[in-house]
């Protein structure tokens, strides 16, 4: 009686070797995209915070003292205004405000102004929030 042995054969060993290189290769890209993840998440989060409060530093202003135009405020990393004095930051917030034509003809360009904040890097590049409200004269 013969005895045989049964091994694995040169292709094999390639293609178990290919799989493990495969397996390996997509755990080191995924490894270094989700260390990525949370500092994006916190800038996008940071950023909305930005916006939102633009937004509500001009409300609180009142319609009338909105200045028309656009105009930069900067922000610190942790998302506090670092006043109107400020040249630098690291989120630059640029708000534009631009009063809304009306559809009907009895109406005046001071019934509803749009205000759009856009949160962006210091040097401009990126944006991380796009932000648009519309604002009342009467304040309804």
């Amino acid at each position: 009686m013969t005895r045989r042995t049964r091994a694995m054969t040169l292709v094999e060993v390639l293609v178990a070797s290919l799989l493990l290189a495969m397996a390996a290769g997509s755990a080191v890209a995924a490894w270094g995209y989700l260390t990525r993840v949370p500092m994006s998440k916190r800038l996008l989060e940071r950023a909305l915070l930005v916006a939102s409060s633009e937004i509500d530093r001009r409300k609180a202003d009142g319609y009338e003292y909105i200045p028309r135009g656009t105009s930069t405020s900067w922000y610190d990393a942790y998302g506090a205004w670092l006043g109107p004095a400020a040249t630098t930051g690291t989120y630059r917030a640029e708000v534009t405000a631009t009063p809304v034509v009306p559809l009907v003809p009895t109406g005046t360009n001071r019934d509803l102004m749009e205000l759009r904040v856009r949160v962006r890097d210091a040097g401009a590049t990126v944006v991380y929030h796009d932000a648009r409200t519309l604002l009342c004269w009467g304040g309804l």
